[in-house]
């Protein structure tokens, strides 16, 4: 079997690269812990809110409901974003509200089909409409399941996570053996969202299209695990490696998402045209104008890693990347973002005197203002009871002259 050029070229990256860390989960998921059991008793098992691969691992093979829903909140899971108006329905409350029999019968069928090797009707049993669908988890989060599965048992091809990253790779690396026969079976550059390919609308090819992609990253693993007189390496670490670094911690051309991506861009658009990327809309929300002010943006530095404001800065940063004129933030939602490693909370002026701490002059003096400015964004002046804190500030993007 062929091997792409990138893997070949990154081989000794791939074996050198260290073992993945993942961030403390997001406070976000705390108001979850009185009403569900579970939760409560992986914040007794992980009070520190460290959770990594290999604790995940630990937990399905201890119970494997736990197990999953630990994944879930590994892998990020929106707990936050209402997804009706009444604003209740995040994707992690309607996991946790499904039965847990179903579920655990759910992951049975998935230990079955994973020892032998199905994955395609794996991933079909779990997809929209079918007999597995968990309520508020897409493919890119029933696939960790799956993931966690092949760790805990000795499957003899490892089923893989299949998110936006690992699409994005794996595309780009059959876009490398076009000469040899291979196929590319995404469909160009998805116009929705940044950094994204665009996959199947149907279930069926989306099912094939994971199979072919656990199939090859098992294959190639085992392709360079001929090479002489290199250490081995497992299919976790060959995807732990494609996966790359969040492009908010890391925008250096290294960074294996961009390396990828250009080989894609390179494809779908040989000639550098640009990729418009146009947000959807979002039907519960009511459309607004968006004014866009000039104004010069000189001389304002981005905040280093350690400042208070550091993630909400890069929250920005990666909206900027996407395209959105316009961010609107609640306070709690403004909070969580800043919790990203320890819980944060905004200073008392930022709600008693709210117009003077949003406001977007005397940056220098204060620092919170660089988060947006630096990023290309004027804050709205806010009005904020200071009794319950509750608000929204909206971010407005700039154009810089």
């Amino acid at each position: 079997m062929q091997l792409p050029l990138y893997l070949l070229q990154n081989h000794d990256r791939i074996i050198n690269s260290p073992e993945q860390q993942i961030f403390l989960w997001n406070v976000s998921y705390d108001k979850y812990r009185k009403d569900y059991p579970v939760v409560e008793r992986i914040y007794q098992r992980f009070p520190n809110r460290n959770l990594q691969r290999k604790d995940v691992v630990e937990l399905f093979k201890e119970d494997l409901y736990t197990g999953f829903i630990a994944s879930m909140m590994w892998g990020g899971i929106n707990a936050t974003r209402p997804a009706t108006k009444e604003g209740t329905d995040t994707c992690f409350r309607k996991l946790l509200d499904h039965p847990q029999d179903i579920v655990e019968a759910a992951i049975i069928y998935a230990e079955q089909q994973i020892i032998t090797g199905n994955f395609y009707e794996l991933f079909l049993a779990f997809s929209p409409g079918e007999a597995l669908q968990i309520p508020g988890v897409g493919y890119a989060y029933f696939t960790k399941l799956f993931f966690f599965f092949g760790q805990v048992y000795d499957a003899s091809v490892k089923p893989l996570i299949f998110d936006k990253w690992l699409t994005n790779a794996h595309c780009a690396l059959t876009i490398q053996l076009l000469d040899m026969g291979e196929t590319v079976h995404y469909t160009g550059i998805n116009p929705h969202y940044a950094y994204s390919v665009k996959l199947p609308i149907s279930k069926i090819k989306k099912a094939q299209l994971y199979h072919k992609f656990v199939t090859d990253i098992n294959c190639w693993t085992n392709e360079l695990n001929k090479i002489p007189g290199k250490s081995k390496i497992t299919p976790a670490k060959v995807e732990e490696f494609l996966f790359g670094q969040s492009l908010m911690q890391n925008r250096h051309y290294s960074n294996p998402r961009l390396e990828l991506w250009e080989i894609i861009e390179n494809y779908f658009a040989p000639n550098g045209e640009k990729i418009e990327i146009k947000k959807q809309p979002n039907p519960l929300k009511p459309v607004k104008v968006k004014i866009i002010r000039e104004v010069k943006n000189e001389g304002i530095h981005d905040l280093k890693v350690g400042s208070r404001y550091y993630f909400l800065q890069e929250h920005l940063r990666q909206c900027a990347l996407d395209n959105e004129n316009e961010v609107i933030l609640t306070i709690n939602q403004i909070e969580e973002i800043l919790s990203e490693n320890t819980p944060v909370s905004l200073p008392n002026w930022g709600f008693t005197r709210a117009p003077g701490f949003w406001g977007n002059s005397g940056y220098r003096e204060h620092v919170q203002k660089a988060a947006w400015l630096s990023q290309g964004y004027r804050a709205s002046p806010a009005k904020i009871s200071p009794l319950n804190k509750t608000s929204t500030i909206t971010f407005t993007r700039m154009v810089v002259v």
